[in-house]
């Protein structure tokens, strides 16, 4: 229920490294909860916290359900009430073109 941001990302990606930053910011904005999700181990997502001083939850998602649901990464997905309402693809949003331009979007 209720709505959050989902990070959809793979720990050997380097773009998906590349938008961590923007991960972070959307986090600590604390417009709306922030979760991962990826096919890694859980000894990379470990490594991946460390490294990247993430602090979001990450779950793990089993590589082949992972890769059936999932074709494009990193990405950004917004969602209501269990409901997709929107989606960035290839990047994640820094917080302000989120809220001006893409919840705009979305509604």
């Amino acid at each position: 229920e209720g709505e959050q941001l989902i990070y959809i990302f793979a720990i050997n990606c380097e773009h998906c490294w590349n938008v961590v930053n923007n991960v972070k910011e959307l986090a600590a904005g604390g417009i709306l909860p922030v979760i991962g999700i990826t096919p890694s181990q859980d000894y990379e997502i470990e490594r991946f916290r460390r490294e990247f001083d993430i602090q979001i939850p990450i779950y793990r998602y089993e590589q082949k359900a992972f890769f059936e649901a999932f074709y494009i990464w990193p990405a950004l997905y917004y969602v209501r009430d269990g409901i997709i309402v929107g989606r960035v693809d290839y990047d994640v949003p820094g917080l302000k073109t989120l809220r001006e331009i893409h919840f705009r979007e979305w509604g």
